[in-house]
């Protein structure tokens, strides 16, 4: 009786998992270059050294943006709203930094005085004054305190 059978038999049930299924191999071999990258320049190797990752960011953000846009569309058709998706998905939106509009209540103040060092530093004249302005007891005619009169943005003047 000979053992080449036996062995033969032995190697495929080594082969076949305890779930039926036959094992594969642990670690395939790579698949071969289209090209032969040895016969290639220096000028050439660099030149695609820079071009395959840009093609391949190039090709991610396109199938990003099928992807987004098939689930953008298939949202339209259910009527499922930006904030559901993104709640379903459990994520939280950013919320938008919005100025105060006619919606909320709130109307938006321009400013009434500029520092005359630093013309970008900008004051309303509501809540606390800035450290460049000093109040003092003196006052103009109009009842305004002089060290604000010298801040004052006159209506002809340029707001930046």
């Amino acid at each position: 009786m000979t053992t080449a059978p036996i062995i033969a038999t032995l190697k495929e049930t080594a082969a076949v998992r305890a779930n039926g299924h036959v094992a594969e191999e642990a670690n395939p071999p790579p698949p071969a270059l289209p090209l032969n990258l040895a016969k290639l320049s220096d000028e050439v190797l660099a030149l695609l050294a820079g071009a395959v990752p840009k093609e391949i960011a190039d090709r991610q953000a396109k199938r990003e943006a099928d992807l987004f846009g098939e689930y953008k569309e298939r949202a339209r058709v259910l009527g499922v709203t930006p904030a559901r998706f993104a709640a379903a998905l459990g994520l939280k939106l950013p919320r938008a930094v919005e100025k105060a509009s006619a919606a909320d209540g709130r109307g938006s103040v321009k400013p009434k005085y500029r520092n005359p060092d630093n013309p970008s530093q900008l004051w309303t004249g509501r809540g606390k004054p800035p450290p460049w302005i000093e109040l003092g007891d003196e006052r103009s005619e109009r009842g305004t305190p002089l060290p604000l009169a010298k801040f004052r943005i006159r209506d002809d003047e340029d707001e930046k």
